[in-house]
């Protein structure tokens, strides 16, 4: 008895490890849309992509082609002048040309501005 419920327990694996694998590719790596596709729960999914590496490379995949596709949105969006998406990529991959939200930071300025309250400071 022991035998044959270890060996429908395998099978019922391998049968989902199989949906998973047929259901992950265009699912983009939405969790849930692989879990529809393969019609199981989401937390199956999880299990599956944290312990095996075929699955987790696969589903590391398809979240790569998701940010791709959003790239190829965003710069389609900026080249139509979009001042929002434009405002986006100079605040994130604009920082090493000097674009930055909000107040930057200046040591030397810091400085300064100490030197400046000493100085007010001791006249006072």
């Amino acid at each position: 008895m022991k035998n044959s419920k270890n060996s429908t327990v395998g099978k019922a694996s391998k049968i989902n490890r199989g949906l998973i694998l047929k259901a992950i590719p265009g699912s983009y790596g939405i969790v849930s849309d692989i879990a529809k596709r393969a019609k199981i729960d989401r937390k199956t999914v999880y299990n599956w992509i944290n312990k095996d590496d075929k699955l987790a490379e696969l589903f590391i995949s398809e979240r790569e082609n998701l940010l791709d596709l959003a790239e190829i949105k965003l710069v389609e969006k900026i080249k139509t002048g979009s001042e929002s998406m434009i405002a986006l990529v100079l605040k994130t991959l604009g920082k090493s040309r000097g674009y930055v939200e909000g107040k930057a930071y200046d040591p030397a300025l810091e400085d300064k501005l100490q030197n400046l309250k000493n100085l007010f400071d001791s006249i006072n």
